[in-house]
């Protein structure tokens, strides 16, 4: 069973994760998460990083980067 991650290397993650959200970098957002990430939203659920990746580039590809 594999270790659970230090408190330190999951603030290390949750750095990334901002850090590449603030760059617009989608592509480092989505290689951050799980393969079977499950993203519930107010109407339905995506299920799976490519559905969740479709989701993000339409919720941005008008905002100024």
């Amino acid at each position: 069973m594999p270790e659970e991650p230090t408190t330190l290397e999951l603030v290390e993650l949750a750095q990334r994760f901002i850090d590449a959200g603030n760059a617009m970098d989608i592509d480092a957002v989505m290689n951050l998460c799980a393969s079977d990430i499950a993203w519930e939203g107010r109407i339905h659920t995506l299920e799976g990083r490519a559905a969740l990746h479709r989701l993000v580039r339409r919720q941005t590809q008008y905002l100024d980067r």
